[in-house]
């Protein structure tokens, strides 16, 4: 189900991405004059920093932070295992139960 029209919940904690993607424009010179909140300007030069440092110094967790931010986090491989090693599922049977002619509840 959709949400609703209006509804703006996506918004929300995206303040961070937003700035490092203006912060990227800027950089790139593709920057619109806009107007500015002032947390907003604050995550853009903390981005911008941050960029400096990927970029300028060659810091790869800078460059691993920022990468986290615009194309997200890798998923993370889950393995489930027991004393003896890792835990195989070799073969699933699903078989119907049929109730019991016996089942007059008696």
């Amino acid at each position: 189900m959709a949400a609703p029209e209006g509804n703006n919940n996506y918004l929300k904690g995206k303040a961070a991405t937003r700035a490092l993607e203006h912060a990227l424009d800027v950089r790139s010179g593709d920057a619109e004059n806009t107007k500015k909140v002032e947390r907003f300007a604050v995550l853009v030069e903390a981005w911008d920093k941050q960029i400096d440092k990927a970029v300028r110094k060659g810091d790869l967790a800078a460059l691993n932070a920022i990468m986290d931010r615009v194309e997200g986090r890798p998923t993370q491989k889950q393995e489930l295992s027991t004393p003896d090693g890792p835990l195989e599922v070799k073969q699933w049977t699903i078989q119907p139960v049929k109730p019991s002619d016996n089942s007059s509840g008696s």
